[in-house]
């Protein structure tokens, strides 16, 4: 995970040990920070990849989440704690199931999200694939995606099904395809070719960029 410091002027990362209602009350909405083992972790500064990535998949998964009402999903800064002697984390992005609601409190979910998902950084991927895979495991993460650039690098914990995996691999290839079938020499050059040539109508563009579209992706 990698997420942006940013602590309040006058507010450093207490010198003593906190227990996590002790880290909770310190630790407001600006402070972005995880607890581990009783200290206080302020997390690095996020790349503008980072930052792109984060926001493309949160709103890919809200909207489909929200449209099947089938949970909530989370972004970053919010944590999650998923047993009593396991760390306080705050991952990139968080899916809660409708059935795990009652657990979602004000400042934090208490226990295990159905889905987490880490974006992978130099600095992170470590922990990210070590500690944290551990944690989740053992705390009872069902799904545990791990991101790095541009392609997705799907680590998951089998106890339930995959469906929002598929969901978003499949959202991924359709608009990677579509960007490369649309760059030149590919979609953009064989739709412009056709409706010159043939001074068809945009709909017939339209069918057949997006064949051209499903083609790049799928084949």
């Amino acid at each position: 995970m990698e997420q942006a410091t940013k602590i309040p002027e006058g507010k450093s990362p207490p010198a003593r040990k906190l227990t996590y209602e002790e880290f909770l009350a310190w630790c407001d909405e600006d402070t972005w920070a995880e607890w581990v083992d009783g200290e206080v972790i302020v997390l690095p500064p996020a790349s503008e990849h980072h930052q792109a990535l984060q926001g493309f998949l949160l709103a890919i998964l809200s909207v489909y989440v929200e449209q099947k009402a089938l949970g909530r999903v989370l972004g970053a800064p919010f944590q999650m704690k998923t047993g009593p002697e396991l760390p306080g984390r705050e991952p990139d992005i968080l899916f809660v199931a409708r059935e795990s609601l009652h657990r979602l409190q004000t400042t934090h979910l208490e226990g295990p999200a159905d889905l987490v998902v880490e974006i992978v950084s130099p600095e992170s991927r470590l922990r990210d694939r070590g500690e944290k895979f551990a944690e989740y495991e053992l705390g009872g993460v069902k799904e545990y995606w791990l991101l790095e650039r541009l392609r997705a690098l799907v680590a998951m914990l089998h106890q339930d099904g995959g469906w929002l995996a598929w969901v978003l691999v499949l959202v991924w290839a359709f608009l990677y395809g579509a960007a490369h079938a649309l760059s030149p020499g590919h979609g953009k050059t064989m739709v412009a070719a056709y409706l010159a040539g043939t001074r068809g109508r945009v709909l017939d563009g339209f069918v057949l960029g997006a064949t051209v579209t499903f083609a790049h992706t799928f084949i």
